[in-house]
């Protein structure tokens, strides 16, 4: 599957997970390879999805929510990178292939290096819709994919971005940022010495073993009217191969407050808490059939600090620890 086609699977997934429906035809001939939409198609199809979903954050958070879903692009990164630095190299060179108008460029400042998602200004003034949706979804993506590499949560030391007062926090939110200041298009500063950290291949077994579980649950990314505790989820499982996340995370994602979403869930007869510990026993049971996870590996891909909290929560599941009951 080539970039644009996983991009436009990705797009109808996180639109239908979001109930939100959207003209089939166009996003029948975007995955046509003889087809070449034009920018004012993309605008249209841009603006639709932020009336009809009322977000007009919607392209940060498919950028946020991205990540499993990205691991194909990872999987060319970390084949053929050896650090952060030469991955943002090669991830630079990939942006036009998802994202057309669009570039990244970095440059070294001091002690701090500087990473720029470019794009035409005339774009931005012609197709306004296309511009802010993808230029925050590629933000978002730069941001959340840098912690793929690592194992660990990149957060810049500062952040320019076009933020109006009433989207600040949203934004601060999910490219973590503290300081940050206006600016039309989005860049942020990090350590130089991240340019050097090897990048880590181990976890990328876990996430495609991640994949592949999901691949087999057909009602994942495509869960239509089914209630919001079945989305959370879902959700939950579709980014879980990092971290589990927390609650503000999820319920921006669904355009609802923390508050919101637990009391639609209690109306559901379900909880926030609940939903975790049932997503984490299911990716606990399925990780561990496979003998070469380590159990210490299982315990912090699931977010457990320590081994020994995952064990105590298995055997709460199970009655039993996680050596017995598979051996």
């Amino acid at each position: 599957m080539d970039l644009r086609t996983q991009f436009i699977s990705t797009l109808k997934a996180y639109c239908n997970l979001r109930d939100l429906a959207l003209e089939e035809p166009f996003l029948s001939k975007l995955t046509n390879d003889y087809y070449v939409p034009t920018m004012k198609e993309w605008d249209i199809l841009w603006k639709e999805i932020e009336h009809g979903s009322g977000d007009e954050l919607f392209g940060l958070h498919l950028g946020e929510s991205m990540q499993l879903n990205a691991l194909g692009i990872v999987g060319h990164i970390i084949s053929t990178s050896n650090t952060v630095g030469e991955a943002l190299m090669i991830g630079a060179s990939m942006v036009s292939l998802v994202a057309e108008g669009f570039h990244i460029g970095s440059e070294v400042v001091g002690d701090t290096i500087k990473v720029e998602l470019g794009s035409s200004g005339e774009m931005a003034a012609q197709y306004p819709y296309y511009h802010k949706h993808v230029q925050d979804f590629l933000g978002a993506l730069l941001i959340h994919e840098l912690d793929g590499l690592i194992v660990d949560k990149v957060c810049p030391l500062c952040i320019s971005m076009p933020f109006a007062e009433s989207t600040l926090d949203e934004y601060c939110r999910v490219l973590r940022c503290g300081e940050h200041q206006y600016a039309e298009s989005i860049s942020f500063m990090v350590d130089v010495q991240l340019l050097g950290i090897p990048v880590i291949t181990s976890n990328y077994r876990m996430q495609q073993y991640l994949l592949a579980l999901l691949r087999e649950r057909p009602g994942v990314g495509r869960l239509g009217e089914e209630p919001l505790k079945n989305k959370v989820a879902a959700y939950i499982m579709n980014n879980s191969y990092l971290r589990i996340l927390s609650i503000d995370d999820v319920a921006a994602n669904f355009n609802l407050s923390s508050r919101s979403m637990q009391r639609k869930l209690k109306d559901e007869g379900s909880s926030f808490k609940e939903i975790v510990d049932n997503v984490r026993k299911e990716l606990a049971m399925e990780y561990l059939k496979d003998k070469n996870n380590q159990v210490k590996d299982v315990a912090y891909s699931l977010g457990y600090n320590e081994s020994s909290a995952f064990v105590r929560a298995f055997k709460r599941w199970t009655g039993t620890t996680p050596s017995l009951y598979f051996s």
